[in-house]
């Protein structure tokens, strides 16, 4: 780790746990769209979105056809260690439709108002529900002894029925080792 992080880490845990959480947070939002971008690379024409803000989904792609036009949609969320998805106060899980819904039409708005009208209605159909994209949460974990960093990511299916909740493919979950530093003897 490279001094200048860890004195970031060394800060945040020392001035709180809501910075410290903050910075987790950051890391494995990093990582998952480190893995995502790689991976949508190799599998098609997908194109990260801008995020807008804190408190919306963490990383949202799309897929283009070669006219340019939008055919896919992938919904992103980081979480590190045993954080879990959590309820908003609306009443909304994370990554429940009911949740993803409201921040897609946020960004549909967006991106109307810097003229990608096209982008636009794409979101608004998939925030209606009138286009079913994918969904997905990646989990960053860390242990010390040996120290290993691991990115699982777990699909999830998006219930149109029951908008409020998210539901974990864990049968469809995927782990990427990421560092290891085992000694062998």
């Amino acid at each position: 780790v490279a001094a200048s992080q860890s004195a970031t880490v060394y800060e945040a845990h020392t001035h709180g746990v809501g910075q410290y959480t903050a910075l987790k947070g950051a890391m494995g939002e990093a990582v998952m769209d480190k893995l995502l971008s790689n991976h949508l690379k190799d599998s098609g024409n997908w194109q990260r979105l801008a995020k807008l803000g804190p408190q919306g989904i963490d990383s949202l792609y799309v897929k283009l056809d070669p006219k340019g036009l939008p055919k896919d949609l992938l919904v992103a969320e980081a979480k590190f260690g045993t954080s879990r998805l959590g309820n908003t106060v609306d009443g909304c899980q994370q990554m429940s439709h009911c949740w993803t819904s409201k921040r897609l039409k946020t960004t549909a708005s967006y991106y109307r108002s810097n003229r990608q009208p096209q982008l636009a209605r794409f979101l608004e159909a998939a925030a209606e529900g009138k286009i079913r994209y994918r969904a997905n949460v990646s989990r960053l974990s860390m242990t010390n002894d040996p120290f290993t960093m691991t990115m699982t990511m777990t699909p999830v299916k998006v219930n149109y029925s029951n908008p409020t909740q998210a539901v974990l493919n864990e049968s469809q979950a995927k782990s990427f080792p990421l560092l290891s530093n085992q000694v062998k003897t």
